[in-house]
């Protein structure tokens, strides 16, 4: 049985498909060189940066442009429970609390909690400690998907196929 949306079970395999959904929002209007421009901006600028004040500046712009394709939900839910799934729990709390680490150039930490320690196969006995600079590090990991997610988004939607090559080949 097919599901309805941008996900379509096909078979066993789980594929995502983004239909083209013609609408009048500002998006929809803009030309897609710009759109294009506009996502290698946001990752350049995602990808580049690891502070997360610029990332919590970014992804309220990046939610505005979102909301400016004015894409109906039942449409995108699904697109958005993957990522938010995949950057909170596989990236944001496994990155803090299981594998992050300090960035080399931070001399001073501030322990919040340590797990109790275990005693690992082939690894010996291991603590971990979560301080706030792995959290916020983590924070950093898991938002540069939800930024990326909503520029991304309005391009694959708002864009009519048939675009695609005539936008690629007049940016060269």
């Amino acid at each position: 049985r097919a599901l309805r949306g941008p996900l379509r079970l096909c078979g066993e395999s789980m594929f995502a498909t983004f239909k083209f959904l013609p609408g009048q929002s500002f998006i929809h209007r803009l030309d897609p060189r710009t759109k294009l421009l506009a996502i290698l901006a946001f990752m350049l600028c995602t990808i580049v940066v690891d502070d997360v004040r610029v990332l919590l500046v970014l992804f309220p712009i990046s939610l505005g442009y979102y909301a400016l394709a004015r894409l109906p939900w039942r449409v995108t839910w699904k697109a958005w429970a993957v990522v938010l799934f995949f950057s909170i729990v596989l990236i944001g709390i496994f990155s803090t609390t299981l594998f992050g680490s300090v960035r080399s150039f931070i001399t001073t930490e501030h322990a919040w909690f340590s797990f109790p320690p275990i005693t690992l196969p082939f690894i010996g006995r291991v603590q971990r400690t979560v301080t706030y600079e792995i959290a916020v590090y983590g924070m950093v990991r898991a938002l540069r998907p939800l930024v990326i997610m909503a520029i991304v988004l309005p391009f694959t939607f708002t864009t009519n196929p048939h675009l695609y090559g005539v936008a690629f080949r007049k940016l060269g």
